[in-house]
């Protein structure tokens, strides 16, 4: 299916050493979240700026604990704004809780999309295929340059300080998040994207206003995320038990679940590593070439 724009939020701080705010309204299980956190006067060199929850911040930690990754941080080439972009699948109803190393005058953004290839049901199933970020100085902030192909998600995050309200939005893409934490000449954080309608390099994505002075410095990232394939099977789905002698006919399709043993209903997010079919010939003619015995179900993208 193509990638479909649900909404956003997002929520400021001044001297705090977290932030919380509400994933954006319509939010499902299933669906791709994109977060960038915006940092104001931190120093050249510095970052990341955000503790990773790996189970020592629960319950709503950011970080791999809650299925949340980070696809990208970015530190000023002077004193002045970095960037972190974490990304999820939502796959709970908790609204993640970003916990830093020291206090920060910060503004997030969050933007959810679906359509995102996710077998797993987890990011790292599959994450942003490009994720490029670089430094800023100076007016009209540029985030780098990709190679989409057809249908993938582009989207473009800055921070910086503006002297005007906003970013503005780049050619060919759509504003999602603009927000300042206090008005023009505060750090603030942007998020654009387009869905690409051909393959080529997008050259660099320019927010058109201006920064706040020519050595104030920025940080900006640019992601991709791949569409989810779409599948045309040969025939009907078998769903079946595996008994010794099953015969499958032609042009069905397999398709392998994971069941609870009590239940028997569908378990998510389990990994199949290995399934073993065994082929046998079933006819009286010469099989040639032929191959029989064991064979594998080789993961696709992601998987």
């Amino acid at each position: 299916m193509a990638f479909s724009f649900i909404g956003t939020s997002n929520g400021t701080g001044s001297g705090v050493t977290d932030l919380q705010y509400n994933v954006p309204v319509g939010t499902a299980a299933g669906d791709l979240l994109v977060a960038a956190y915006a940092f104001e006067g931190v120093a050249a060199g510095s970052g990341p700026w955000i503790i990773p929850n790996t189970g020592q911040l629960q319950p709503d930690g950011i970080g791999p604990a809650g299925a949340w990754f980070q696809y990208g941080w970015q530190t000023p080439g002077a004193s002045g704004v970095g960037i972190e972009v974490w990304c999820a699948i939502e796959s709970t109803a908790s609204n993640p809780k970003a916990f830093f190393t020291t206090s920060q005058n910060v503004v997030s953004a969050m933007c959810t999309y679906r359509g995102e290839y996710n077998p797993t049901g987890q990011i790292t199933g599959a994450p942003p295929r490009l994720f490029p970020t670089q430094q800023w100085t100076g007016h009209q902030p540029a985030s780098p340059a990709v190679t989409p192909n057809v249908g993938e998600l582009v989207v473009a995050v800055g921070g910086d300080t503006m002297t005007a309200s906003n970013f503005g939005t780049p050619s060919g893409f759509t504003s999602r998040a603009d927000v300042r934490r206090a008005g023009a000449g505060t750090v603030g954080v942007t998020m654009a994207d387009q869905t690409a309608t051909v393959a080529g390099s997008t050259g660099p994505i320019t927010f058109p206003n201006n920064a706040s002075s020519a050595t104030a410095a920025g940080s900006t990232e640019t992601l991709v995320f791949v569409l989810a394939p779409t599948t045309t099977g040969a025939g009907g789905i078998m769903d079946a038990p595996m008994p010794e002698d099953l015969q499958i006919g032609e042009g069905y399709t397999v398709r392998v679940t994971a069941l609870d043993p009590t239940t028997a209903t569908p378990v998510s997010g389990v990994k199949l590593n290995t399934v073993i079919l065994t082929g046998t010939s079933s006819g009286t003619a010469d099989t040639g070439g032929l191959a029989t015995g064991d064979w594998f179900l080789v993961p696709g993208p992601g998987a």
